[in-house]
């Protein structure tokens, strides 16, 4: 257990490190620009970029309760998520994770890790470890700069069993 416990803590901080890295990194999205012909001019360029931060509120999910997220892409399919979360004034949660949204389709998929102080929510008695394993997979639509998002996340709460929560999510992507 205690390899375990220091597998996972030394990916935390790797995780965190790129973040940190990647919010600072300049991204490029795919080129979708538009030519516009006008007859009495010439041709004009209009550039136009995706989205590349979404800044959103979450109902339960990865927050464990109510949580504010920040979400930066760091490429085209890929995007990573750090936030800070509250359940009943018990629990303050902080879900850092990396998302892989499927091309063509509204799908996401994300694992990462959620840390927390004070009590978790499958365990009143006593506070347990501070560190679950987190997933998800869900719908996630960007249109016109709102994010709407509902997902499924199962986590690893460390007593040898997953639970299963559900979260949505929306936002402003900018």
């Amino acid at each position: 257990m205690k390899l375990i416990n220091l597998i996972i803590n030394s990916l935390f901080k790797t995780l965190f490190i790129v973040f940190i890295i990647a919010s600072f990194y300049p991204t490029t999205a795919q080129d979708s620009s538009l030519v516009i012909n006008d007859s009495s001019k010439d041709s004009i360029k209009v550039e136009s970029l995706k989205e590349e931060n979404i800044i959103f509120l979450e109902l339960v999910g990865n927050g464990l309760g109510i949580s504010l997220n920040y979400e930066r892409f760091v490429s085209e399919y890929f995007s990573i998520r750090i936030g800070i979360g509250h359940v009943f004034m018990t629990l303050t949660s902080y879900p850092i994770m990396v998302n892989y949204n499927i091309p063509n389709i509204p799908i996401e998929i994300g694992i990462g890790f959620i840390t927390y102080n004070g009590l978790p929510p499958y365990n009143t008695s006593r506070e347990a470890k501070r560190l679950l394993l987190g997933t998800s997979i869900g719908f996630k639509r960007i249109n016109k700069n709102f994010m709407f998002k509902a997902t499924l996340n199962p986590y690893y709460n460390y007593d040898n069993k997953f639970t299963f929560w559900a979260g949505l999510s929306a936002g402003i992507a900018f």
